[in-house]
């Protein structure tokens, strides 16, 4: 076995590890989601959502860093650079999504029925406002 050879094994399995962290996390991230909606937790779909996008986030990372590997080591070429520049195109307006979700506070909801819809909250890029609906 030569050293590309090697190293490509290594890749595949980078890339099978990539590829279980989003299938596995996903999972998990539905089967908590049906336990919070089991508990009547108000927030269960944002946070699934949230933890989903943070496991897609994690595999992609992860599957990038078999493509630096790959890019270096084994088959340098401006097809495996633009795969890389793609990649790292998708996970970086993915990365800022979920760093703003994450940060910013969760919303008054009403409950359903209720006269009193509490206040409005607008969320800016460095400011939060609140206004009163009386």
């Amino acid at each position: 076995m030569s050293y590309d050879d090697a190293v490509s094994h290594v890749v595949d399995v980078v890339e099978g590890v990539g590829a279980g962290i989003m299938v596995v996390g996903a999972l998990v991230a539905f089967l908590r989601f049906a336990q919070h909606v089991r508990g009547g937790t108000e927030r269960a779909y944002q946070q699934l959502r949230e933890g989903v996008g943070r496991v897609i986030l994690l595999g992609l990372e992860v599957l990038i860093i078999a493509d630096i590997i790959r890019t270096i080591v084994v088959e340098p070429s401006l097809e495996s650079v633009a795969v890389l520049d793609r990649r790292r195109l998708a996970v970086a307006p993915l990365a800022r999504h979920i760093r703003a979700c994450s940060r910013s506070p969760p919303r008054a909801q009403p409950s359903f029925g209720s006269s009193e819809a509490g206040p409005l909250v607008s969320v800016g890029r460095n400011r939060t406002t609140v206004y009163s609906r009386n």
